[in-house]
């Protein structure tokens, strides 16, 4: 009789385990669903706006840049305040330090990135660092 009630509560273990696991499993799907559906507004929104907006300066038209680059900055904040579950106002998520940028004001990489898209440039089809862009 102690071996079957031990053999009871191994199993019961066990399942308890195997639920555990399965909650976790569920959990990391959700989260990868969860980024990859901001991977997709981040590129629908911010990514496309800040695009057209180096097209802009390239196509000598500075106030459609601005224009541009003030969306990115609008859809930056809602998407970071529904991330954080709170509308986040211009200057109120400001770091004690900043992050360095992955390039700088004098890289010419973004320019030349905006105008290969303005010319249709397959390779831009993908994803391409200032880095990999000076290639």
């Amino acid at each position: 009789m102690d071996a079957q009630r031990d053999e009871v509560e191994r199993l019961r273990a066990r399942v308890l385990e195997l639920e555990e696991r399965l909650g976790v499993e569920k959990a990391r799907a959700s989260l990868r669903a969860d980024r990859l559906r901001m991977a997709r507004e981040l590129n629908d929104t911010i990514v496309q706006a800040l695009v057209a907006a180096e097209m802009a300066m390239d196509l000598d038209r500075p106030e459609q840049a601005r224009s541009l680059v003030g969306e990115a900055s609008r859809h930056s904040r809602e998407m970071i305040g529904q991330l954080v579950g709170e509308r986040l106002l211009p200057g109120t998520a400001l770091r004690h330090a900043p992050e360095r940028a992955p390039w700088t004001l004098d890289d010419p990489a973004p320019r030349r990135t905006a105008s290969r898209i303005a010319g249709g440039d397959a390779a831009l089809d993908q994803h391409t660092s200032p880095e990999e862009t000076r290639r």
